[in-house]
């Protein structure tokens, strides 16, 4: 019997020839970056902190929006006095809850509470406060106590846990709250001058803690991603300032994500907010790659190292970052705004990433041994 051939038609063979094709063109490329950033790595990284600089700007000018409660803490006191009075018809205002003991019910302290209510006014961003007083007319103290309970509901002066609650509104200026946290800085000031016990709720008070959760969230997500990352490095290569490089171009791609978040009006919210953290955990894939086929080449010479990593695995990294691009750009198609914006800064962020891992990364190493290698010459 003949042996058998397999049958390979001239679609096959085309295919084929295209894929080593596009395999030379990108090792090429990857050869011509890798040649620049090892000669010239004060250069490339002139130009890296030149781009930092550039991000600034954007950084600085980035906004922050929130417009749901559910993404805070339920133990909030904001968030508590908000749903204590949601049955009773509280609108989106902001308000002020003033406890007074049935006892502390004088003239003198509703004195002192009118006086608040028009130091308030006097505020720019503050149209104008409303409480019982205003309906009653007075700080008449003896009018308060003889009032029924359904009318001192009505107008939000109601009993609980053995005290009375007044409730002052603030009615703000427009729908826009981006300095609700200077807001809420001044309406506190002024209150811890008429020595109350109050809480705050509505609107003003919950934009500001809001905002403060955001900070304060984005931060400490990104922290703890980074020093997890930053351990897990360390047990895995059993060196301290390896991973310590490894890191950096990812902190770059970070950065230029905020810059461009600035640039581009992207704001932070409790969705967007989780980028960092999950850049980190991402982006560093592309450092581990490259760092293990360095280190795995290193024998046969610096320069041949760097390029057989750069070259043979930055192809790889390429298809990966352009396939996980796709899958967080498939985001920005959905009907939700604040997705849309998570699909941006992710598909950007990959990018970033990779250009920071494949160009920075080198000249870091490069920039390292050489002065392994000055140090064994001296």
């Amino acid at each position: 019997m003949g042996k058998l051939i397999p049958y390979i038609d001239d679609k096959m063979i085309g295919d084929t020839m295209t894929e080593k094709i596009k395999n030379k063109m990108i090792e090429k490329a990857l050869e011509k970056e890798i040649n620049f950033v090892v000669k010239r790595p004060f250069l490339v990284l002139s130009v890296i902190v030149l781009s930092i600089l550039l991000a600034a700007p954007g950084v600085l000018n980035l906004e922050q929006k929130l417009s749901l409660v559910d993404f805070l803490d339920k133990d909030c006191d904001a968030v508590k006095i908000s749903n204590e009075l949601e049955h009773i018809g509280v609108g989106s205002v902001s308000y002020i809850v003033i406890e007074l003991p049935y006892e502390k019910i004088n003239n003198e302290n509703l004195t002192r509470i009118m006086k608040l209510q028009k130091e308030l006014e006097k505020n720019p961003e503050i149209t104008y406060t409303n409480s019982i007083l205003n309906v009653i007319g007075s700080p008449n103290a003896v009018m308060l106590k003889n009032l029924p309970e359904t009318e001192k509901t009505k107008f939000l002066f109601y009993k609980t846990d053995n005290s009375y609650k007044l409730i002052v509104y603030v009615y703000t200026k427009g729908e826009d709250l981006s300095s609700s946290e200077k807001l809420m800085r001044d309406i506190k000031g002024v209150v811890d001058k008429y020595d109350l016990s109050v809480r705050y709720g509505g609107t003003v008070p919950l934009q500001a803690e809001g905002r403060n959760m955001i900070n304060t969230a984005g931060k400490k997500a990104t922290i703890i991603s980074l020093i997890a990352v930053f351990i897990i490095l360390v047990l895995a290569f059993k060196k301290l300032f390896m991973p310590f490089l490894m890191l950096i171009p990812i902190g770059i791609s970070i950065w230029w994500v905020l810059g461009f978040m600035g640039y581009s009006h992207i704001a932070i919210t409790p969705v967007t907010v989780i980028f960092g953290s999950l850049l980190f955990g991402l982006g560093v894939d592309y450092s581990v790659h490259i760092v293990h086929r360095y280190n795995d080449e290193k024998d046969k010479g610096f320069y041949t190292a760097v390029k057989t990593a750069v070259t043979k695995t930055g192809k790889a990294i390429i298809t990966t970052t352009f396939t996980t691009m796709a899958a967080f750009g498939s985001i920005i198609f959905v009907d939700s705004p604040a997705l849309q914006d998570f699909g941006k800064i992710c598909f950007i962020g990959m990018f970033f990433s990779m250009v920071s891992v494949l160009v920075v990364l080198p000249a870091l190493i490069s920039l390292k041994e050489r002065k392994n290698m000055e140090k064994i010459k001296r």
